[in-house]
C-alpha cells in the first residue's frame, strides 16, 4: 500500500445563527452580537474562520466594527453602536458569511433602543396665532424640545421641571434706531417654569435673552 499526503477535510456551513442581543439598548450604548455556524448534522463548523459582516436592516448606521474574521466556528462584534434613531425605536441586525463558496445571511431578533439621557433643549418655532411683542429677535418661542446628545428626541421626561431664565437685552449699537423699541428689562407672558409632557415643555412668550434649564 503507498500512503497518501495528509490532507484535511472542510466541514461545510449549513446554518448560520445569531445569539440573542441584550436588552434594553440606548442610543450610543455598544451593542454586542455574536452568531455560530453549524454544518449539516447540527455541529459547529469548528475550522470555520470565514469573513462575516453586519449591517441593519433600514437605512440608519450602524457604527463600529461591522466585518469580521470568525473563528472556531463563531463570530463576536463587539464594538457596535447606533447614534442617530431617526424617530425609530426596533431595529433588526443582518448578519452574512461568506465561506468559500457562495454567501449565507441570517436575521438577530427585532430589539428596541431607546434615546440616550437629556443633553440638550432646543427652541421650537413659534406656533401659528402666536402674538409677537415689538421686534425683539430674542423673543422665546413658546416651547423647547429635550434631545438626548446624538440629536434624537427624548420622550421619557413627564413631569419633570424646566426653568425659564430670562436677562436684560440690549440692541445691537448698529441699530440705534430699535432702542426705543425693546425693552431693556426682561418680560415673560406666562408661567417661568414649566413642566415636560412628551418631549416638551410650553412657555408664554417672553422679550429678552433667553436661556432654558433643566
Amino acid at each position: 500500500w503507498v500512503a497518501s499526503a495528509p490532507f484535511s477535510v472542510k466541514e461545510e456551513i449549513s446554518t448560520l445563527v445569531p445569539r440573542a442581543i441584550p436588552q434594553p439598548v440606548s442610543a450610543g450604548e455598544t451593542i454586542v452580537v455574536m452568531a455560530d455556524v453549524y454544518d449539516k448534522d447540527g455541529s459547529v463548523v469548528i475550522g470555520s474562520a470565514d469573513r462575516y459582516e453586519v449591517e441593519l436592516t433600514t437605512s440608519r448606521t450602524l457604527n463600529g466594527t461591522v466585518s469580521r474574521t470568525g473563528s472556531g466556528g463563531q463570530v463576536r462584534f463587539t464594538d457596535l453602536t447606533i447614534l442617530d434613531l431617526g424617530g425609530e425605536t426596533s431595529f433588526q441586525l443582518r448578519i452574512t458569511v461568506y465561506p468559500e463558496l457562495g454567501e449565507m445571511e441570517a436575521f438577530s431578533q427585532i430589539f428596541t433602543v431607546t434615546h440616550a439621557a437629556v443633553a440638550q433643549l432646543r427652541p421650537d418655532t413659534l406656533l401659528p396665532g402666536e402674538t409677537l411683542t415689538l421686534r425683539s429677535p430674542a423673543l422665546l418661542p413658546l416651547s423647547v424640545t429635550l434631545y438626548d446628545a446624538f440629536g434624537n428626541i427624548v420622550t421619557d421626561q413627564h413631569g419633570s421641571l424646566v426653568t425659564l431664565v430670562l436677562d436684560s437685552y440690549t440692541p445691537p449699537s448698529e441699530e440705534p434706531g430699535y432702542l426705543e423699541m425693546y425693552s431693556l428689562e426682561p418680560r415673560l407672558d406666562g408661567d417661568a417654569e414649566a413642566e415636560v409632557s412628551g418631549s416638551k415643555a410650553a412657555f408664554g412668550s417672553a422679550a429678552g435673552q433667553a436661556s432654558v434649564e433643566v
